[in-house]
C-alpha cells in the first residue's frame, strides 16, 4: 500500500491520506484529534504513525474543506466516501500469503524442516533486513544475489535458496518483489527500527535553548508541547541527553514571570501571553510554573548545566548570534 501511494505521486506526508481517511469512515472517534486518529490508524492497519505527522495530514484535510478545525478538535465537513485502500490491503495480504505459504511448501520440500506461518514472516523479515536491495538489483538489473549458505543463519540460508528459484515461477517472484519493495520503503518512511539503533546518539548532548523550554512546558500551545516532548523521548530513547544552560534557564524564569505580570494587562503580547488566554491560566499559574520548572525539567530527565565561562580556550567552540 505504502507503494502504491508513492507512485501515484504521493510526497512524504500525503501517502497517510488515505490512511487517515480510512480511519475516519471506518471506525471514527467521538473527538477527532492527532492523538484520536493516530490510535485508530495503529488499530486498523497496525502503523504506529507519530502524532505531529497525523496531525499534519488532519490539516490538510482541513485546507482541502475535507474536515474545519475548531475549539482544538475537527469536525467532519463533507461526506467522507469510502477509499480503495482496504482492497489494496487486501491484494498485499494475498501476495504475502502467497509468498508464506510457498517458503512453508519449500522448507519442507527441500530442508525437511516444517515451519508456522509466523516462523515463514520472521524467516522473511530476516532475510529482507539484510538483502532488500540486493533482492531489487536482482529483480531489475539481473545481478547475482549473495551467497549467504555459510553464514550460519539457517533463516536467512533458507530464503536465500527460496529466492534463488523463483525465476520459474514469474507469479511468486512478482509476489514476492511487492514484499520488498513494501519492506524498503516502510523502513524508510516509517522507521520502525529505531529500537535497533539504541546506541546511536550515545554521549551526545543536545541542548535546549528558551523558546524550545517554554514549548516543552506547554506554555506555547498543546500542538508545540506534543511535538517537543515526542522529540525528547525519540533522542532519550536512543540514549541521547537533552540538557540546557544556566543562562537559558534564568532567561526561561525571566520570560514567565515577566508574561504573568502582563496577562491581565491590554499591552501583553506574544505566544506565552495568547497561550495563557486561550487555555485560561493566570498570573498565579504561570508563576508556579516559573517557580516549579526546574523541578518540571528534572523529571523529564532534562539536564541542567552551568554556562561554560568565555575564554580564550572556549572561543573555538561559540557561536555567534547575529
Amino acid at each position: 500500500m505504502l507503494k502504491i501511494s508513492i507512485d501515484n505521486g504521493g510526497d512524504y506526508l500525503e501517502y497517510l491520506r488515505p490512511y487517515v481517511l480510512q480511519a475516519l469512515v471506518q471506525s471514527p472517534p467521538e473527538a477527532i484529534t492527532d492523538a484520536s486518529i493516530t490510535g485508530r490508524i495503529l488499530e486498523i492497519f497496525g502503523l504506529e504513525i507519530p502524532r505531529r505527522t497525523v496531525q499534519v495530514v488532519l490539516k490538510r484535510l482541513a485546507k482541502d474543506g475535507v474536515l474545519k478545525k475548531s475549539d482544538g478538535l475537527f469536525i467532519v465537513e463533507k461526506d467522507l466516501s469510502t477509499t480503495d485502500i482496504l482492497a489494496e490491503k487486501a491484494d498485499a495480504d494475498r501476495h504475502i500469503s502467497a509468498i508464506i505459504k510457498a517458503l512453508m511448501t519449500f522448507a519442507e520440500k527441500v530442508s525437511n524442516r516444517q515451519i508456522t506461518e509466523d516462523q515463514a514472516t520472521d524467516c522473511l523479515i530476516s532475510f529482507l533486513s539484510h538483502f532488500s536491495i540486493p533482492c531489487l538489483k536482482y529483480y531489475l538489473r539481473g545481478t547475482a544475489l549473495p551467497a549467504t549458505k555459510n553464514n550460519g543463519d539457517w533463516q536467512i540460508a533458507l530464503v536465500s535458496q527460496f529466492v534463488n528459484q523463483l525465476a520459474s515461477n514469474p507469479n511468486l517472484l512478482e509476489s514476492f518483489m511487492k514484499l520488498v519493495q513494501g519492506h524498503m520503503l516502510a523502513n524508510a518512511l516509517l522507521c520502525p527500527d529505531l529500537h535497533s539503533v539504541t546506541d546511536s546518539y550515545r554521549d551526545v548532548t543536545f541542548y535546549f535553548d528558551t523558546p524550545l523550554l517554554i514549548q516543552f512546558l506547554g506554555l506555547d500551545g498543546q500542538e508545540e508541547e506534543q511535538a517537543i516532548k515526542e522529540v525528547v523521548r525519540l533522542v532519550q530513547h536512543l540514549r541521547g541527553n537533552i540538557a540546557y544552560f544556566s543562562h537559558t534557564f534564568d532567561e526561561l524564569v525571566v520570560a514567565i514571570s515577566t508574561t504573568a505580570e502582563f496577562i491581565d494587562s491590554p499591552r501583553g503580547r506574544g505566544a506565552i501571553v495568547d497561550e495563557a488566554r486561550r487555555s485560561g491560566r493566570t498570573k498565579s499559574d504561570l508563576l508556579l510554573i516559573a517557580q516549579n520548572a526546574s523541578d518540571l525539567l528534572a523529571e523529564a530527565k532534562i539536564l541542567a548545566f552551568a554556562t561554560p565561562a568565555y575564554n580564550a580556550k572556549t572561543y573555538e567552540f561559540e557561536i555567534s548570534e547575529e
